[in-house]
């Protein structure tokens, strides 16, 4: 537990839920609504928090991209970039690809996969819970066309990345 290094993302039904935990500490995204129902989160979370041994917990402040597109949030050398509904209908045209270790779709946020593709040089596709399902539906025959792997914790379960591996 004091050198645990890992991401995970929850599956809880119409929530983001994202933690980073280093050894006995988490930094967390949550949905304000999920972590203020302290049941939700005994249910959900909380039980996961004390087998790993957290005993430290603060909410991550966002990185804002100079072209404000998304959440990018950097941890133990990666990238990771969310992008929610408060992003508009188009990702911006980048001179070169950005490089992203780990790309979180939030909230149905109005984008083409398509477009990130052209956008993002991405190594790892999260559909977290907050989705609509028909949206994550359509994201999977488009990631299909486009030959990208993804992670669907509405399906899957929860997206677990440990960092010691």
């Amino acid at each position: 537990m004091n050198h645990q290094k890992k991401i995970v993302i929850y599956s809880i039904p119409k929530h983001s839920a994202i933690a980073f935990i280093e050894n006995r500490k988490v930094n967390y995204d949550f949905d304000k609504a999920l972590f203020d129902d302290q049941g939700a989160m005994l249910f959900h979370v909380r039980h996961h928090w004390w087998a790993c041994g957290v005993n430290e917990e603060m909410e991550i402040k966002e990185t804002p991209l100079p072209m404000n597109f998304g959440k990018l949030i950097l941890f133990e050398g990666l990238k990771i970039l969310v992008i929610d509904s408060s992003v508009g209908r188009s990702v911006p045209i980048l001179k070169n690809k950005l490089k992203i270790d780990l790309l979180i779709l939030s909230h149905s946020p109005k984008v083409s996969l398509a477009e990130i593709g052209n956008t993002f040089d991405c190594k790892e596709l999260v559909f977290d819970s907050s989705n609509n399902i028909w949206k994550t539906e359509k994201w999977k025959l488009d990631c299909a066309r486009l030959n990208l792997s993804y992670w669907d914790v509405n399906t899957a379960g929860c997206y677990t990345k440990d960092l010691n591996r």
